[in-house]
């Protein structure tokens, strides 16, 4: 062990990997703090369970629609040529709905 310590290589090594474990440990920190001074998790993630379940529930609301649509077109209690309109339901965007909804 005593001659593999006096090595060069290994001590420069062991130098290196300190510096590069103390420069992470630093950033991590700033990191930490950068993330602690916008307040990001510091709510307890409400905000995020909120997004989340108007996201689900705006979702289910369309696919109810959706099916209601689809049958009564299917059974001809629909006005219209009796078949189903997919048209704008494919390509819903909750961030767009959302920025409707503020407007």
């Amino acid at each position: 062990m005593k001659r593999f310590l006096s090595k060069t290589w290994a001590k420069l090594t062991a130098f290196f990997l300190t510096l590069v474990f103390s420069v992470m440990t630093a950033l991590g920190a700033v990191g930490i703090g950068v993330l602690a001074s916008s307040n990001v998790f510091l709510d307890g993630g409400a905000a995020l369970r909120k997004s989340l379940y108007e996201e689900y529930c705006m979702r289910a609301i369309y696919s109810a629609n959706d099916f209601l649509h689809d049958t009564l077109a299917n059974t001809g209690l629909l006005a219209g040529d009796g078949t189903p309109d997919d048209s704008g339901t494919d390509n819903w965007d909750p961030i767009e709905e959302e920025q409707r909804q503020v407007l």
